[in-house]
């Protein structure tokens, strides 16, 4: 199976190098440039190829740019972690308005939360639901379509990387607003 991995384009959060999570901007008008000259570059994809997207309205437009007038699967599975109070801070301005969680949080990331957010636990938990069970799946085109956000995608990496047809190590993650094309062997053939 092919897994195309796309992270959606950049937001203005993104540019300022601030804590996005749940945050639901929309692109900016450099992030939607560039999710369209990403879009011409694309392979035609099959139509009956299942695009998986995160539910925030970033990766939304992404998935809309690139694949028009296509079914959605929309998944709050696929969303970033949760950054709680973190959230449209910069670290620094995480660490000096919340110097207790932010050592918390650094020592304990997958068992500390900020305020109002999600563990590395968790947000894997979340993930990992959703792996089970799509990737179970037979995917008639042979590929499978994934639009979502850094973390994301990062952790899929991680949590296929038995998986992954690819030299080690694998190409980094891609920038907003592009992409990673990754055949995966059967699930047999760990």
């Amino acid at each position: 199976m092919n897994l195309l991995l796309v992270r959606h384009g950049a937001t203005r959060l993104n540019e300022a190098r601030r804590f996005q999570g749940w945050s639901d901007p929309s692109l900016s008008p450099e992030g939607l440039e560039r999710v369209k000259r990403l879009a011409r570059t694309l392979d035609l994809i099959p139509t009956e190829a299942r695009i998986h997207v995160s539910d925030l309205r970033r990766a939304r437009e992404t998935a809309s740019v690139l694949f028009p007038d296509r079914a959605l699967h929309l998944d709050p599975r696929l969303r970033e972690l949760h950054f709680g109070t973190f959230e449209g801070l910069t670290s620094h301005e995480a660490q000096s308005r919340h110097p207790d969680q932010w050592a918390r949080w650094i020592q304990d990331p997958d068992g500390y939360a900020p305020t109002g957010g999600e563990t590395l636990v968790a947000f894997r938990t979340r993930i990992d639901g959703w792996v089970d069970q799509v990737l179970q799946l037979q995917h008639p085109s042979g590929l499978l379509v994934v639009v979502a956000h850094g973390g994301t995608l990062g952790y899929l990496c991680e949590r296929l990387g038995p998986r992954i047809l690819a030299p080690s190590p694998l190409p980094p993650l891609p920038d907003p607003g592009g992409a990673l094309n990754l055949t995966l062997h059967p699930v047999g053939d760990e």
